[in-house]
């Protein structure tokens, strides 16, 4: 089940993202800080989300041992979210053979 989650979350934002990057170049940036300064909803949205992408990315680097690679594996999955992220947690739980907790805990599974 999880399997097929992440593999529908990963085509979804595979596709979505490549019709963005077709109509408004692939250059995210001005369009971020426009909507984080924007004092709105939108802007609470996208802060909210990047604290996400943070936390998500903290997590990558604590669950592989804080290795030099981890925190690389940590700051793409950050500046590209569910792009990387979803296959990310694919190939974990294929690595884990489907074990959540070796999936969740890394090297701290005991």
């Amino acid at each position: 089940m999880l399997r097929t989650i992440f593999i529908s979350f990963t085509a979804i934002i595979w596709i979505y993202s490549i019709y963005t990057i077709s109509q408004h170049g692939i250059w995210y940036l001005p369009v971020y800080f426009e909507t984080v300064f924007s004092g709105d909803w939108t802007g609470q949205f996208t802060i909210d989300f990047s604290l996400y992408l943070a936390l998500s990315a903290l997590w990558i680097a604590w669950r592989s041992g804080c290795t030099i690679a981890s925190f690389v594996m940590a700051g793409i999955a950050a500046f590209l979210g569910m792009l990387v992220f979803a296959p990310y947690l694919m190939y974990l739980h294929y690595k884990t053979k489907g074990d959540v907790c070796a999936l969740v805990l890394g090297v701290h599974k005991p």
